[in-house]
């Protein structure tokens, strides 16, 4: 029994680094504009997360980790629907990358495979959300919200 307790304390302690990360590594990309455009480092927290913690621990700190940064930091800009669609987009990133890495075998060609897919996975429940969003406002804007 102690030893599937320290495996959660380890889950735990992994987690709420890789929550930090995702927190703080933003602010080194900021500091050059043209690569903090387009590189997030929030989504490789949280994909690490999902490989070495598990696809729920991962899931978790994905979910937590944009809401959190929105309601700290200000960025992403609006909660909803940038931070929303973005907590689900990072969620399923991590649960996928977690779940086919434990499923596949471990070597660097899998990874890739689990990465890529957790990727493209990731993205469409991204258009997915943000089009439920959109339309939630719309229907709201049309009743007088």
């Amino acid at each position: 029994m102690a030893k599937g307790k320290n495996v959660a304390l380890a889950r735990l302690l992994y987690s709420s680094m890789f929550l930090a990360l995702g927190l703080l590594l933003p602010f080194l990309t900021m500091q050059i504009p043209t690569i903090g455009a387009s590189l997030c480092p929030m989504h490789f927290a949280v994909m690490l997360c999902g490989f070495i913690c598990g696809p729920t621990w991962g899931m978790a700190v994905g979910f937590i980790t944009p809401i959190l940064r929105s309601i700290l930091f200000g960025a992403p800009i609006a909660i909803v629907p940038n931070a929303l669609a973005m907590a689900f987009e990072l969620a399923t990133y991590a649960f996928v990358a977690g779940i086919l890495y434990k499923k596949l075998n471990k070597n660097i060609f899998y990874t890739f495979i689990a990465l890529i897919t957790a990727m493209v996975a990731g993205r469409l429940v991204w258009g997915a959300v943000m089009f439920v969003l959109i339309l939630a406002n719309q229907a709201a804007g049309e009743i007088g919200f």
